[in-house]
């Protein structure tokens, strides 16, 4: 099989996945939304993956509020004077998807993703041979792909937390001070 009709397959396959998952959660969302939606918005949803990139901006969220939808966890409170949602997205571009559909419905805002992932070396080597990418990000560009269809500014902040060429273990720390570079970010934004 050569590889653009692998890609072609793979993306249709994604598509679907994600269009099941959304569906799925749709209904419990339809159910919650009523009662998140209070007409205040938020000005920013930051993602990340997993709860060690979360802390830094859980414990800066002031008046934080957990709000759960189907699989989705969503933080909102205020960091300085910015109304924000931290969502945590799960791992993978399926639950990415989902997130930031999920957030985009229910808050809107500028969206930010934190996390990276992957360990195939000749997989990476090409990425770097093709494109001149040093890293590979793992959700990202289908979260983008979400927000741009629901017409929603966009914003990825990344930070390497582990490199098969030079650190093959995951820096849990690496995560924690990207999440601290947004909390000062969000804290500076006028």
């Amino acid at each position: 099989m050569n590889s653009n009709h692998y890609c072609a397959l793979t993306l249709r396959t994604l598509v679907a996945v994600c269009l099941t998952a959304l569906f799925i959660a749709d209904s419990q969302a339809q159910t919650d939304a009523a009662r998140i939606k209070d007409g205040s918005g938020v000005d920013i949803v930051v993602q990340g993956a997993v709860d060690s990139e979360l802390q830094p901006l859980l414990t800066a969220l002031e008046g934080k509020e957990q709000i759960q939808i189907a699989a989705w966890t969503f933080w909102r409170g205020r960091i300085g004077a910015k109304r924000v949602v931290v969502s945590r997205t799960e791992v993978g571009p399926i639950n990415a998807v989902a997130a930031t559909t999920l957030a985009v419905v229910n808050f809107k805002g500028v969206i930010g993703s934190a996390f990276e992932f992957n360990k195939e070396i000749d997989r990476l080597v090409w990425v770097r041979k093709t494109f001149g990418a040093s890293s590979e990000d793992m959700e990202s560009a289908f979260s983008a792909g979400a927000a741009e269809g629901s017409k929603t500014q966009f914003l990825a902040i990344r930070i390497i937390s582990d490199s098969e060429f030079h650190s093959p273990k995951l820096e849990e720390a690496a995560g924690e001070y990207c999440a601290a570079f947004v909390v000062d970010l969000i804290r500076k934004m006028k």
